[in-house]
């Protein structure tokens, strides 16, 4: 989890894995709705070579991480 000020702006999970499967978002999903979180700003990185946005939240390969705007 970042912070910006007082409220929670993003929930950023670390997969080992270079392939995507929707399960990364199972324990995400879990604790960003708990938080408040909103889709836009949960973040999954992998290993893999793509970055894509789901109905969960964005894929983000490890490459492309410092593009975003944390």
């Amino acid at each position: 989890m970042i912070e910006k000020g007082v409220e929670l702006a993003w929930a950023i999970e670390v997969k080992a894995s270079a392939t995507y499967t929707p399960k990364f978002f199972k324990s995400l999903d879990r604790e960003a709705n708990a938080l408040d979180v909103p889709i836009e700003r949960r973040v999954v990185v992998y290993a893999g070579e793509e970055t894509f946005e789901t109905s969960h939240g964005l894929v983000c390969a490890f490459s492309d991480l410092r593009k975003l705007d944390l």
